[in-house]
């Protein structure tokens, strides 16, 4: 099929706002010294791993978004 271009960057830049927005507040999360003190090391570990998957994912549309427009 045809692809609309316009409306793939579209939807691209939405999921790629939704994903560094994810990332701030781990981020966020990952820096309050309260938060880390207390939760278990498990879920500072699953926090870390989603962190790296959301940087993973957005680096790749970003490419992918970079490429269409060049």
């Amino acid at each position: 099929g045809i692809i609309d271009f316009e409306k793939e960057l579209a939807r691209l830049a939405k999921i790629s706002e939704k994903l560094e927005n994810d990332i701030e507040h781990l981020n966020a999360r990952l820096s309050d010294k309260k938060f880390i003190e207390r939760a278990p090391k498990e879920e500072i570990e699953k926090l870390k791993y989603y962190k790296k998957e959301n940087e993973l994912k957005l680096a790749r549309i970003k490419s992918y978004i970079d490429g269409v427009k060049s």
